[in-house]
């Protein structure tokens, strides 16, 4: 397909279009595709299907455009058009993500009702389970349970057999049929012990036990914790340490503290420890345990930090764990003992997404400074400028209109302090899009403004059209007209 499928006038007069019009152009493989990525889902969402699916075509590399297809047809189904959905599919040159766009296809049609043809469809994969599975759902939801029955015993595979057992358990709850439920759970469990992989067939009997939790009948629960713990004991690290500490938190929530200890006391990483007891401290406080919850959280900062470097096992788990810690710590209030955590954390990145994080919920959550304190924390000016757009908008919704533009004034002036103008553009982005809810028109034009002229400055095609792109889905045209000093930044930028 030759260049063209965006004018230039439609490119003067819409930041997307624009978008397209410098993308469709490129020469860069690669810069086509990231671009493409960003500009041909966007309209997908405007319902433009036509002008995706030519863009998509458009781009140059095989892999970027068959998944882009795959969007586009996605969208036609969603819209009824199915003819022009399964073209598309038809035109995938990769036969995987074919098969892949013919069952998300297929799952869209039963979602719309349309299960015969969903399945007439499928009938052309290789391993159609996960279209059979919702298919039965779907049929058991509306009563017809002996086509349901019929649809279920042609799966193949026992760990979509499980799912499908599960997603019946909910349905049966629904409709309080205990006996219905306990034969399903029992499928269920029959399932899952067919799976080959030990891990896998324990992750599932898990998710049975905390659907049991679910529906209420935690006393079902505690078993299935149970018979997961005997198994999971004989795995080795890290499946070993991971499953029982679900293990744990699923016993706990069903109510078996002690279980759940000695679940617990078989973990020997003590990042996975801290993880957990961080997970019990949440329950705690959801049932009003607030002192118990501060005391779990406690526990787990002291494991942190007692764990010696060479003990680690997993940076990135251990990093979580400290993050998590602080973050549970903000959500019971807990100001100085947050901070604590913080300035404990070993690596720098962990401690600057834990202070934005923290900062975020104490400035929605207190009337204190405790957030100010965090926001020093906070070394990025990108990250910084992140987390006060992060709290304007909560304000908005406290309705602090005032304290929220304060800082937004304040978030304007970090923007300076940015040195790569993609992610300045990308923070003056979602400050507009904020000034929008507050119905500053005015201010929000300034900052479109602001954002096309930093977007002119990026020296890089491929990324203007990215930055452009994701401009663009913040900008109502009918509430946000294009100056004409804009256009004129768009006529060079499409020169």
């Amino acid at each position: 397909m030759s260049a063209g499928i965006i004018t230039k006038e439609e490119a003067l007069t819409s930041l997307l279009h624009a978008a397209a019009f410098m993308a469709e152009r490129l020469e860069s493989v690669d810069g086509m595709s990231e671009a493409m990525n960003e500009i041909v889902p966007r309209f997908i969402e405007a319902g433009d299907v036509d002008t995706a699916a030519a863009l998509a075509d458009l781009t140059a590399d095989p892999l970027t455009r068959d998944r882009l297809l795959v969007l586009v047809a996605e969208k036609c189904i969603e819209k009824r058009d199915d003819e022009y959905g399964l073209q598309l599919v038809e035109a995938i040159d990769d036969l995987s993500l074919a098969a892949g766009a013919t069952e998300r296809i297929a799952l869209k049609m039963i979602e719309r009702g349309d299960i015969e043809d969903a399945l007439r469809i499928s009938s052309k994969l290789g391993h159609p389970d996960e279209v059979l599975r919702l298919a039965a759902i779907e049929k058991y939801r509306v009563g017809a349970f002996e086509e349901s029955l019929s649809i279920a015993s042609t799966i193949e595979a026992p760990a979509t057999k499980t799912s499908l057992a599960m997603s019946l358990v909910k349905l049966a709850s629904d409709s309080g049929s205990q006996i219905e439920i306990d034969n399903q759970l029992k499928n269920a469990e029959r399932h899952a012990a067919d799976i080959d992989l030990l891990e896998e067939s324990l992750t599932y009997l898990i998710e049975i036990g905390n659907l049991c939790i679910e529906i209420g009948r935690s006393d079902l629960a505690i078993g299935i914790f149970e018979k997961a713990r005997t198994q999971a004991e004989a795995l080795s690290w890290p499946h070993r340490d991971n499953l029982l500490a679900a293990i744990a938190v699923g016993l706990f929530a069903a109510g078996s503290v002690s279980l759940a200890d000695i679940a617990l006391d078989l973990v020997t990483d003590k990042s996975v420890v801290a993880r957990t007891l961080s997970t019990f401290s949440h329950y705690l406080r959801k049932q009003g345990s607030e002192s118990d919850a501060v005391q779990a959280l406690d526990e787990a900062h002291e494991i942190l930090k007692s764990q010696k470097e060479k003990e680690i096992r997993d940076f990135r788990s251990d990093n979580a764990a400290w993050r998590l810690v602080a973050l549970q710590y903000a959500l019971s209030a807990e100001s100085e003992k947050c901070l604590s955590v913080v300035n404990d954390m070993p690596d720098a990145e962990s401690q600057s997404v834990a202070a934005s994080q923290c900062a975020v919920v104490f400035a929605s959550s207190t009337s204190g400074e405790t957030w100010r304190e965090l926001f020093k924390k906070i070394d990025e000016p990108i990250a910084r400028a992140a987390t006060l757009i992060a709290i304007s908008d909560d304000w908005i919704k406290k309705d602090r209109i005032e304290e929220a533009k304060q800082l937004l004034e304040e978030c304007g002036k970090m923007v300076e302090g940015i040195d790569q103008p993609i992610a300045s553009c990308g923070v003056l982005t979602d400050m507009l899009s904020i000034f929008m809810k507050m119905g500053e028109t005015g201010r929000a034009s300034e900052k479109l403004g602001e954002a096309i002229s930093v977007c002119s400055s990026i020296v890089n095609t491929s990324n203007q059209a990215v930055a452009l792109a994701r401009l663009s889905s913040k900008v109502d045209p009918d509430k946000l007209a294009l100056t004409e000093k804009i256009s004129e930044t768009l006529r060079f930028m499409t020169r």
